[in-house]
């Protein structure tokens, strides 16, 4: 395991991930099915590092280049073990206010801070197979940090997201992590497209 922190003020929190290497991006267009125009995805895989939301802004123009429906948003694909939980926020806002979707495939996990990103799109979809985790922020000794679940907390409100899922997302011991099936999010209300069914 590796221990990556982030700061606020003066406090230091972490999120614990697997070692694995520094997310990818890439902007790829495919053809939609239904009405035969061009639309584009951005694919973010590996562990979420210092810089990648200026990486994301790289790729962004290339994106919205390909893409052309004005009624259908770029989708992001996303794939991770968690990461830098500063940056997660930051990424996961800007697609938010981009008004982007979000989406993990089948089989994909996406996890801590990965699934954090993914709660910022402006529509969530899933596979019912994808592997979607949450945990608590802590502190560099592993202890769950109030103030660094708080700072998810409101994050996740500014993405227009209720308390009841607030809560759901900072529920597990940060050494253990929560999964998102299909039917807990409709337990949850949360609003998003289950995919594979």
């Amino acid at each position: 395991m590796k221990l990556l922190t982030f700061g606020i003020g003066a406090m230091g929190f972490a999120v614990a991930v697997s070692t694995a290497s520094a997310a990818e991006f890439s902007a790829e267009a495919y053809e939609d099915k239904v009405d035969g125009k061009q639309l584009a995805y951005i694919e973010v895989s590996g562990e979420t590092e210092i810089g990648d939301y200026n990486r994301f802004l790289d790729v962004l123009p290339r994106a919205i280049a390909l893409h052309q429906s004005e009624e259908t948003p770029v989708d992001v694909w996303l794939s991770g073990p968690g990461g830098d939980l500063d940056e997660a926020l930051e990424l996961g806002k800007l697609i938010f206010d981009i008004g982007f979707a979000t989406n993990v495939d089948e089989d994909v996990e996406c996890a801590s801070a990965c699934a954090l990103v993914w709660l910022g799109g402006a529509s969530l979809y899933m596979h019912k197979d994808a592997e979607i985790g949450f945990h608590q922020a802590y502190v560099d000794d592993g202890e769950s940090s109030i103030a660094g679940n708080a700072v998810v907390g409101h994050y996740l409100s500014e993405v227009g997201l209720e308390a009841n899922i607030v809560q759901f997302v900072v529920s597990a011991e940060p050494e253990s992590m929560l999964w998102l099936t299909p039917e807990v999010a409709k337990s949850l209300d949360l609003q998003v497209e289950i995919l594979g069914e």
